[in-house]
This record gives C-alpha cells, structure tokens and sequence, in this order.
C-alpha cells in the first residue's frame, strides 16, 4: 500500500467533523433536483447518468423488477420475467410498463397497491415460488441476491447502474436523516467491498466514479455543492481516490477489503459485496488469508442496514408512501461452490421475500457473448466450466467427490430403513468444571447378534463433532454398507463429554451387537483402546487415515460397493442452514452430504466451506476396517439375508437382557481421557 493511500482521510470523520462545526442543512440553499422517474429512466435518458455503456435486456429486467419500477399489469407478464437476451433494447422497452415516482401512468396503481395484488394474482405462482410458511407483504425487494457467470458485467451493472440510481434519489432528499426520523448528527455510510482491495476498485469503485465524472446529473449536483461552500465557507462535498462524503446531506461512500477490521458497526444505507462466493477461498480453492469469513461479512453489513430498513418500513406504513428509500443490499458472484456465502444466500432465496435472486450463465446476461464460443473451454475443465461461466457450483471448491445420479443408488432401501438405535442428547451442568455438557443417551436399539459389525468414532470434543459410525460387510457387492450413523455437534459454550459417550454409547453398542473392531482416530482414544481390550475382549485400535485409504474408499464408491442408509432428510436440504447442530440432527443425511461436499487438494482431504467432515471420516476408516479384514467379515457373513428381504431386529431389550443397556456410570471416581 503506497504510503499516499495510507494517509487518506476517513471519509466518515470528515462528515463528523462537519457535524462538529455546527453545519446545519438549513442554511444551505436547497435547490430541487429532477430526479429519474425510475431506474430505467435513469440509466437511458442522457439528462442523468449519460453512461457511456448501454443496458443489455436482461439488466433492464433486472433493474425494473428489483426496484419494482414495472407494472405488472400493464405490460407482458410473460415477456419481462424472462426477456430474450438479444432482443432490441427499444423493442424490449415497448413490452415494459414503467412507473413514474412509484405509480403506473396507465392503471394508477401505486407501487404498494400493484404489488399487493399481483401477489393475489394466479400468474404470480407461475414466476416465484415461496415456502408455504412465507408471509408475502407488498413492498419492494431491498437485497440483490445476483449470481451471474463470469464476464457477465455484474460487478459493473451494480457500479454502474444499481447503485448510482439510489445514490441520485438520495441525495435528492433535502435532510436524510429527517427524512428516516433519525437524530441530525447520524452518519449513513455506503460500503463497497470485496476480499482484496484491488478488486472492489478495479471492478465496483473505478467504474463508478467514471460515470460519477461523466453524469450530467451529478456533475450538476456536485457543481451546486461547491457554489454553497463559497457562500457559506464550509466544504460540503469531500472526494478520494477511495471515497466521498457529503457532509450536508449526512452520507458517505467508501471502498474497503473483507480484511478491514471496520466492516463492524456503523448505520449504513447501502452495501455491496463483490464476489461473495470467494470471499474465503481462492481460484485454487484454497482459503484467502487474512480474509474475513464471506458469511461473517455478509452478517455484518447486513446488520448495519436494520436501522434504514426499519425506519423505511414504519415510513410506508405510517405515511403511506409507496416510492419510500430503503437500505440496500448487493451481493454479487459467481459461485465457488455449493457451501460458499452467496450460495447460502441463494439457498434461502424461497424464504426471504425481500430478497431478489436471479441465476444466469454468462450468455444469458451478456449478449457479446457467444455461447458456443464459451463452451470450447468446457472440455478441459468441465466442473470450473459449469462452475466460472454456467453459475453452477460443484458440491465442494475442490471436491473429493463429484455429486451425481449413482450416489443416490447406492442407498440400500432394504437393509437400512430401520435405526439401528435411537438416541436423545441432553445438555447437563457439570459442576466440577462448570462446563456445559452434551450427553448423547441410547433410548432404542437393536439386539442384534448376527451380522459382524465395526464401530468407527471420531472422538471430538470441542471444535468438531463427536461422531460414529456402525458397518458392516456387504454381501451383495462384496464391499461395505453404512448401516448407521450418530453425531453430536459442540457448539458455545457446549462440549461434547467424551466419557459418557464411551461408558453409554460405545459400551452399549459393543454389548448389544456383535462388535468386531472399534477403532478410533489418534484424538483422545488411549483410555478407551486399553478398556475395550482389556475388559470385553474387543479388537479395538488407533488409526490415522492416509491418503491410500482415502483414495481406495472413493474407488469403492465409484465402483458402487458402498451402501449407504436411508437418509432421515434430501441431504440437500441442509444446504438451508450453516448451523451444524441442526445438520447434526439428522446424521444419516449429513454423512451423504459430507460426501460430496469434503474437498481435496492433492492428497490432502479437508473439511467443506462452512461444514464440518467428522461423520465422513469415520465411514472412511469403517471402509479401511472391513476391507483389509474382508475373508473374516466374508465368513462371519455368510448367513445374513440378500437385499429383496428384511433386517428383523428385536427393539426394546439390549442383548444382555436389561432393558436400556446398561445405563448410569459404574462406580469409582470418574475416569477422563
């Protein structure tokens, strides 16, 4: 960073220095400025923006719908949900029905009347589809949820157009923070950001102040600003190379890196996060460092917007005003991969009627681009391919395993469809450590004695999962099948308590079904190794996975010799959530989504973005087991039923005869790991 940078003034002092110096908007001369009658008008008309870059069709239907500056009524309803992206923008323009300040000039509905009813209307369902528990409310969309291939000029159409558009209505209002009601001295902020510096001004702030320098809107605008600082002698009108601030008006516009310590606090007015699906991970896809969590970004700058956006709201319902500002959210991207932040936007997209999702290839926004040309490169790359130009993620930045059709054949609906046991998780208070801790508790399972078993486990504690895994061989493709599956996720201020997993669940499992091998991964497992050993007689041991092992298991899957259980939920159903205690819930599901979602870089295979891989690895050394013992699990096995017949499993009794097991701790002082 040259040392000129450095020395930059804060644009958001500058504004409260000002503030300082009693700077009242009162006594500047306000000067009405024509503003746009919608988007549209705005980035055509050479009165406002001037930009010397026409809009492509799909951007006018990008800009019209998010803004909600189209009448739905008066127009094609067909047509501008899905407008060709070749067409001429005149011939489009003529399909399109604009507002004119938030009220269609041939219905007289309002922006808030025209919603309100087209949300009732039965061609709405043919072009959105809402979860069921979604309470839909008139009014317009204030987050722009875009993933857009490459060369798909998003980051520009959001520099460009978007924001420019709400930066002109803004600073149209005489007294902003009259305007939401809030106290005089209030500093609204718009953030741009990306994971590196260089990127948000090379692609988001450059192209921004061309068109700031260009527009003869603004030029008007800035030129009245520096006749009131001769009148007055207070500067109103601050510009860098990184940001403005317009002291009189309460607002300020900057440029900043996801590595920036600020991105926290602040009342902001509109932020917009460029390439959110790489925030964490390179083209490699190998995490940035020094780079904040795209998600831990995205919450962030959300949150700074709630103060805006709940003050435009009470505007709305209070002053019945249907052309009301808002505060505004933009997130950009192409997808890195199906874990990554603006894929976890998308995710929700059903969920949250104010957001505005739209997904293209790069040749459905970008009408210069050819589509046959693009997809000569899908050859040597089909997975970056699909992933950089088709905005269509892999399951992981570098995945172990491709998802695909196969995966969900490999379920054995026959074997698995029962639990082998069920099992509660209670939260207790230890008072000897007062800790908090999480105590998974056998209430069914199987007395099972036939089939030869492994028992896999992962034993996290802290900063991942307790997890196990229970196998076995499987006959009908002379491989292995995943019978079942637990987990237990720690999360703040709660831990796993590995020794009431060993006393209730591993030796309950070890005396109700026929345990051939327990083995552990090197964490924490010593005690354990020696008990089981020593005192039932199992064949229990440590191992650390190597890359062989790994490798040899995704031959097997590839091969189809691994069966997997029923799945409790769509395993992609916990793409909704980052939350792994709720994807813990539903461990069968989440192994399967583990499966595909673990990446490999090399011979390494690291956990996915935004998940963890503790259910994975223990099917991982299940498979090592079974495998470099196959003739002693073949023999034990010999009797057990082909798929086409049922497991018949007595629930209730363990094998022992108690019921429950063996429930409680034995007596003597409480053993630790």
């Amino acid at each position: 960073m040259s040392k000129q940078t450095e020395q930059l003034p804060d644009p958001v002092q500058l504004v409260q220095q000002a503030i300082a110096a009693d700077l009242d908007s009162a006594v500047l001369t306000e000067r009405s400025f024509d503003v746009a009658n919608n988007v549209i008008e705005w980035c055509t008309n050479h009165r406002y923006l001037n930009a010397s870059d026409p809009l492509w069709p799909r951007q006018i239907e990008m800009l019209s719908r998010f803004f909600e500056d189209v009448c739905y009524f008066c127009s094609d309803a067909d047509y501008i949900h899905g407008v060709p992206v070749d067409d001429p923008v005149g011939d489009v323009l003529d399909r399109f029905c604009l507002l004119e300040h938030g009220v269609c000039p041939r219905c007289r509905r309002n922006r808030l009347e025209m919603l309100s009813e087209w949300q009732r209307d039965p061609r709405y369902a043919r072009y959105h589809v809402w979860d069921p528990s979604v309470k839909l409310r008139g009014v317009p969309p204030n987050e722009f949820n875009g993933i857009w291939g490459q060369r798909s000029g998003k980051s520009f159409a959001v520099a460009t157009f978007f924001w420019t558009y709400v930066l002109h209505r803004y600073l149209s209002v005489p007294n902003v923070p009259s305007y939401f009601r809030l106290a005089s001295n209030t500093v609204l902020e718009a953030a741009f950001v990306s994971p590196i510096k260089e990127q948000v001004k090379t692609y988001m702030w450059t192209p921004f102040l061309h068109v700031w320098d260009s527009s003869p809107w603004f030029r008007e605008f800035v030129g009245h600003l520096k006749q009131e600082e001769k009148r007055i002698g207070i500067p109103l009108y601050y510009r860098s190379v990184e940001s403005l601030a317009f002291p009189s008006k309460r607002l300020v516009a900057y440029m900043k890196a996801a590595n920036s310590g600020t991105l926290r606090g602040g009342t902001r007015w509109v932020a917009a996060l460029d390439e959110l699906g790489w925030f964490n991970a390179s083209d490699s896809g190998k995490k940035r460092a020094g780079v904040k969590d795209g998600t831990e970004v995205f919450t962030s700058m959300n949150r700074s917007l709630r103060t805006v956006r709940t003050r435009a709201n009470k505007r709305r319902s209070q002053l019945g005003d249907y052309d009301t500002l808002d505060g505004y959210m933009f997130c950009i991207s192409s997808p890195s991969s199906i874990n990554d932040p603006i894929e976890q936007r998308a995710a929700i997209a059903q969920k949250s009627p104010r957001m505005f999702h739209a997904r293209y290839a790069t040749w459905e926004v970008n009408p210069e681009e050819d589509e046959d040309t693009i997809r000569e490169e899908e050859g040597s790359d089909p997975i970056k391919f699909k992933r950089d130009y088709c905005a269509q993620p892999p399951r992981a930045a570098s995945p172990f395993i491709e998802s695909g059709p196969y995966l969900q054949q490999m379920v054995d609906h026959n074997l698995t469809k029962r639990p082998l046991f069920a099992y509660t998780i209670e939260a207790k208070n230890d008072r000897d450590t007062g800790l908090t801790l999480l105590r998974p508790t056998l209430k069914r399972r199987g007395a099972d004695k036939s089939i030869p078993r492994v028992l896999a486990v992962d034993n996290g504690e802290k900063a991942n999962s307790f997890a196990l895994c229970v196998a076995s061989y499987y006959p009908e493709h002379d491989g292995v099948l995943m019978e079942e599956f637990l987990e237990v996720a720690p999360y703040q201020h709660h831990q796993v308590d590995l020794q009431w997993c060993y006393d209730e669940l591993i030796l309950g499992l070890v005396r109700t079904f026929s345990i051939e091998q327990v083995l552990y991964d090197q964490w924490e497992s010593s005690y354990a190794v020696r008990d089981l050993r020593t005192n039932y007689g199992v064949d229990a041991n440590q191992y650390s996975l190597k890359w062989k092992d790994f490798d040899r298991f995704k031959d097997d899957i590839k091969g189809t010799k691994i069966g997997f259980p029923v799945p409790e939920t769509e395993p992609d159903d916990l793409l909704l959530t980052n939350n792994l205690v709720e994807r813990a819930r539903t461990p069968r599901a989440h192994f399967q989504l583990q499966l595909t979602t673990v990446n490999q870089f090399g011979k390494t295979v690291t956990k996915p973005d935004q998940g963890n891989d503790d259910l994975f690895r223990c099917a991982v050394l299940a498979h090592w087991a079974i495998t470099n013992n196959r003739d002693r699990y073949r023999t034990r096995a010999r009797g057990r039923r082909r798929s086409g017949g049922s497991r018949k499993v007595a629930f209730g009794r363990s094998a022992g005869g108690r019921r429950g097991g063996f429930g409680g701790r034995r007596a003597g002082r409480r053993r630790r790991f």
